[in-house]
């Protein structure tokens, strides 16, 4: 699934550690130059810190992340034309499929 995009913007609820491995993967591939990430929920202290280490990573906090990525995106496009821009949920880019297997 990964591929370079300029920016990945991503949305989701909770942002863990397995989130942040994931993330962290397109990075240190060099699959993108900044991720954009919508929470509902501010990450747990550890998460934060860990997140300090990459200036490319934001985090945004907000009630509704799926339609503020979304709103987001549209200006965003408009100011960053010839960039391309991958908008995924959080369950996409983090490899949480175990979790869901109920067997």
């Amino acid at each position: 699934m990964p591929q370079f995009y300029n920016y990945y913007i991503i949305y989701g609820d909770k942002f863990g550690f397995v989130d942040f491995e994931s993330v962290e993967r397109l990075i240190k591939n060099n699959l993108c130059e900044k991720i954009i990430i919508f929470l509902s929920t501010e990450p747990h202290k550890n998460v934060k810190a860990a997140l300090k280490k990459y200036q490319s990573i934001e985090i945004k906090l907000c009630k509704n992340p799926k339609k503020e990525a979304k709103k987001f995106v549209k200006d965003f496009k408009y100011e960053n034309k010839g960039k391309s821009i991958g908008v995924y949920p959080l369950e996409v880019i983090a490899d949480r499929s175990m979790w869901l297997d109920i067997c």
